[in-house]
């Protein structure tokens, strides 16, 4: 069973509570390495599981009763090696491999409105950016997204780091 990382910080109690001891797959870690061609893949079998991960899948499997693998940004790569090496991985959807993409498009928490959390609130700047993004998505217009820090000031707050 991996442990649940809590890599966040100023959140309620409960979200640090939270624990989602799904079994890893060292089979599955060691088949999506030899995927991918385009970059060296580090394993980890420490770490667990973070935020990125957990929080997403422990809603579609609440029972923890399937084998996950968590991949991690490199936050030292452009955006296109990340789209290059998603299209890598893409192979193992067709051998049954759920793949999740978790994060949310907008995402620059040192601006959230805490006196908004339970409304149906959003700055300009942040519905524009999801708006453009999910139009980007439909249109299969990959090109301008990967090219984010090209799209303007909304995109700038929106996505203040990779």
């Amino acid at each position: 069973m991996q442990q649940t990382i809590h890599d966040f910080g100023g959140f309620p109690q409960a979200l640090f509570n939270v624990q989602y001891p799904a079994p890893g797959s060292p089979e599955l870690a060691e088949t999506t390495k030899a995927i991918v061609k385009n970059t060296t893949v580090q394993q980890d079998e420490k770490w667990g599981l973070d935020h990125g991960s957990w929080s997403v899948v422990k809603h579609l499997y609440p029972q923890v009763n399937v084998p996950v693998i968590q991949m991690s940004i490199d936050y030292t790569q452009p955006p296109s090696y990340h789209y290059t090496l998603a299209k890598e991985l893409r192979i193992l959807r067709r051998k049954g491999v759920l793949i999740v993409g978790s994060g949310n498009m907008v995402h620059n928490l040192r601006m959230v409105s805490w006196q908004h959390l339970n409304e149906s609130y959003g700055y300009d700047w942040a519905i524009e950016a999801n708006e453009a993004m999910k139009t980007m998505i439909q249109s299969r217009n990959h090109r301008a997204l990967i090219d984010f820090r090209k799209q303007g000031r909304a995109f700038d707050l929106a996505i203040p780091t990779p």
